[in-house]
């Protein structure tokens, strides 16, 4: 049985979320085969874990564009989006026809709307999954603009095709869905292998920096004092594997599972996204998290974090000048939390089997 999902480019938390899905519909029905409609890299996919799926390479979506890990670029997505906007005839009916010649039976769209026009099209079911949409992020941007407002409101009609709507907490705008769930996340493999693998001793401190692929690591970001036995460790910070003291580099595709890494962390510090909040949310891991105000998004993740889990708030400035390590031993001392609410990977996958695939 196969099963198609679009997914957006816009970092790597929305393919993280449309994996654990997948991963939690394969769990349950192992014939289950996914056909990935995304320019999100296919390692990714493989290293997730999914067991039977197609790649098909192909924009699904815009998102915002990025100058850096804290900075959208406003203009240049304006441009992007006016040039992808609205849909291609041609690309949507190709895309139906394909859809329907490989016999699929649901698609899922996180949160690339393109997916609901081609399955409209097909005559296909097809289920939305987001903590927001593109057209109330967008909003924000749309003031005295009339091609940011009718580029918005065409993709508030996109995402109205959905048959099945369902919103994932932290949810930013509430609305009737057909079904809300706790934070959804791929679950860790074997977080206890970790420290061994990269040389971090039973007895020192791990410390998880995950910004989201960030090129290197600039002198200004590291603190002048840091204690002997915390080990700083960064994805994305080189081309390759380094140590340098207590600071561990690894390449942007390091081959570490994810929430492994998150899982084994004493502290997470990083920039505040969907996929590392529902991470250290099921982990109990305590988070130190830096926000990006200008983002919409932001004030309902900063609002849940502060909540429900152990952190605090670490302003941009303050950690890009290193000016954040006095906080970290507040941090470190802080106790993993024992989560027992369920992952809304298995909530989704329980409610699309029953209500479609039964």
């Amino acid at each position: 049985m196969r099963l198609a999902y679009f997914i957006t480019p816009h970092g790597f938390g929305h393919a993280a979320r449309a994996s654990a899905v997948m991963l939690a519909l394969q769990k349950r029905k192992p014939s289950l085969h996914f056909d990935i409609f995304t320019t999100v890299p296919e390692w990714f996919f493989h290293e997730s874990g999914i067991v039977s799926f197609t790649y098909h390479e192909i924009v699904t979506d815009i998102g915002l564009i990025q100058r850096n890990a804290f900075e959208e670029d406003i203009e240049e997505t304006r441009k992007a989006l006016h040039q992808f906007l609205p849909f291609s005839r041609d690309l949507v009916s190709d895309l139906a026809t394909h859809l329907q010649q490989l016999r699929t039976r649901l698609v899922f769209c996180d949160i690339a709307p393109l997916g609901l026009a081609v399955a409209a099209q097909a005559g296909i079911p097809s289920v939305l999954i987001e903590n927001f949409t593109w057209d109330w992020i967008y909003r924000e941007y749309t003031v005295n603009d009339t091609q940011w407002s009718q580029m918005t409101h065409y993709l508030h009609e996109q995402f109205q095709r959905a048959t099945c709507h369902i919103q994932t907490r932290p949810v930013c705008l509430s609305v009737p869905c057909d079904l809300e769930t706790e934070p959804v996340s791929r679950p860790p493999r074997s977080p206890s292998s970790i420290r061994p693998k990269l040389g971090i001793s039973p007895g020192e401190k791990m410390i998880l920096i995950t910004l989201g692929g960030i090129e290197g690591l600039p002198n200004h970001f590291l603190p002048p004092h840091f204690p002997d036995r915390w080990i700083l460790v960064f994805p994305g910070a080189a081309g390759r594997f380094q140590r340098d003291g207590n600071l561990l580099r690894l390449p942007h595709h390091h081959g570490y599972f994810h929430p492994d890494l998150v899982g084994a962390a004493d502290v997470v510090i990083g920039k505040l996204g969907y996929s590392t909040l529902a991470e250290c949310y099921h982990s109990g891991t305590p988070f130190g998290f830096i926000p990006r105000d200008h983002f919409p998004e932001s004030a309902p993740l900063t609002h849940f974090a502060l909540e429900y889990m152990q952190g605090f708030r670490i302003e941009p400035a303050d950690f890009m000048h290193g000016q954040w390590i006095d906080r970290l031993t507040a941090l470190v001392n802080f106790q993993v939390t024992k989560r027992s609410a369920p992952n809304g990977a298995d909530q989704i996958a329980d409610y699309i089997l029953d209500r479609f695939l039964s």
